[in-house]
């Protein structure tokens, strides 16, 4: 994405980020946070399987299942229809504890710890041919447990596990245009692996002993530095993060939780009471999705991991936004995800509605009447909107990302 004029790219993120889940939090009665439980997981029961979204999509797959047994079976959740399907196996070791993300439309997977040690490979999944392919490995020592930011168009591998069970602070930037590994500042604070991240923000993990960590931080990608930024309210490592909602985790081997807390980017603290406790119970080494183009903004999906007892294959919807109804009557789709010049929508009704485009400040772009297919969106600097329906008085507000 293009630095935005009189600002970076990463503080504009940032605030819209924090601006839409305030916006959610205090627009929405306590009692319309909720836990949704959807249909299982397809695969066996497992924790630290990795995942990323690809639009409506959310991709899951290896980890170690309920057998102990390592696996390299994938699979797809439509965040559209909420049903599952299968995808091409990894062509390699089946393995757990990798690192996963998507850029340019596609879905990488990283490290990782195998049969016969930590893994150093990259493995990039097209969608369109549903085929897996291998790209420049990480030019150093392999590792599992990272973490990940992306920024910039590249995604930055953090922190992780080596072999002998030694942590590190390392960051290593991928660019996926050049198939190039390049190491960058490494995270403050102790070596640690099990660490959780979500957009710019590192927070948590594990250091050598084992002993869960608070300190968080800020990654800067432009100017690649790091910032401290406020502690976690306790210890915690395993846990999995996404739109800056952090659920579950462990605080040390024995202790699991089922806690939800969310960081507040505008007052940089994290919040412990806005979000019911995970149903499904304490759960370590679970697994999430988002919703990147559907449905109300506050929809976000996590299940799989493990008590300490067993492994689960249970997957959950969570609600949080202004407007959600029970029966979701009419969802917009949004492609492509984020757009550059158009932004196409299709719809799951017959009825005409009141679109209307608002930016970072709450500021009307534009409006439309009826059932616009395509939007202009050439001239809007980039960044996150909100395209809101407001069809018989309604606020169901889709995100929307312009990155040129």
């Amino acid at each position: 994405m293009k630095q935005r004029k009189g600002g970076d790219p990463t503080s504009y993120l940032r605030s819209m980020r924090a601006l839409t889940l305030l916006t959610c939090l205090c627009g929405t009665a306590a009692g319309a946070q909720q836990w949704v439980q959807l249909p299982d997981f397809p695969g066996s029961a497992r924790d630290d399987a990795a995942s990323f979204t690809i639009y409506e999509k959310t991709f899951v797959g290896t980890g170690l299942d309920l057998n102990f047994q390592l696996t390299d079976d994938w699979y797809v959740f439509d965040t559209y229809t909420e049903v599952w399907d299968t995808i091409a196996v990894l062509p390699a070791s089946p393995r757990q504890y990798c690192t996963a993300f998507a850029l340019d439309d596609k879905g990488y997977l990283f490290g990782g710890l195998d049969a016969n040690g930590p893994l150093n490979e990259l493995w990039c999944y097209d969608p369109g041919a549903d085929s897996w392919s291998a790209k420049a490995s990480l030019p150093t020592a392999g590792r599992y447990a990272s973490s990940v930011i992306i920024g910039g168009g590249h995604a930055f591998i953090c922190t992780g596990m080596l072999a002998g069970n030694v942590p590190t602070n390392e960051v290593w930037r991928y660019d996926p245009v050049n198939d190039l590994w390049e190491q960058k500042a490494a995270v403050p604070g102790p070596p640690r692996h099990r660490a959780m991240s979500d957009d710019f923000l590192l927070a948590g993990g594990a250091d050598s002993l084992f002993q869960a960590l608070t300190d968080c931080y800020e990654y800067a990608y432009v100017t690649d530095t790091w910032i401290a930024k406020a502690d976690l309210p306790e210890g915690r490592y395993a846990a999995d993060m996404v739109d800056g909602i952090l659920i579950g985790g462990a605080s040390s081997p024995t202790q699991v939780h089922d806690q939800v807390w969310w960081y507040d980017w505008l007052g940089d603290a994290w919040g412990t009471t806005s979000f019911p406790p995970f149903m499904g119970g304490p759960r370590r080494g679970g697994t999430t999705g988002r919703n990147l183009v559907i449905a109300d903004i506050g929809v976000i999906y996590f299940g799989l991991g493990s008590d300490n007892v067993q492994r689960y294959k249970d997957w959950w919807r969570l609600d949080f936004a202004v407007g959600i109804d029970a029966h979701r009557s009419c969802v917009l789709l949004l492609r492509p995800m984020p757009a550059a010049n158009a932004l196409f929508i299709t719809y799951s009704d017959q009825a005409p509605h009141v679109l209307e485009l608002v930016d970072l400040a709450g500021r009307t772009v534009h409006t439309w009447n009826g059932r616009p297919e395509r939007i202009d969106v050439s001239e809007l600097a980039p960044g996150r909107y909100s395209l809101l329906d407001r069809t018989n008085g309604g606020r169901r507000a889709t995100p929307v990302m312009i990155a040129r």
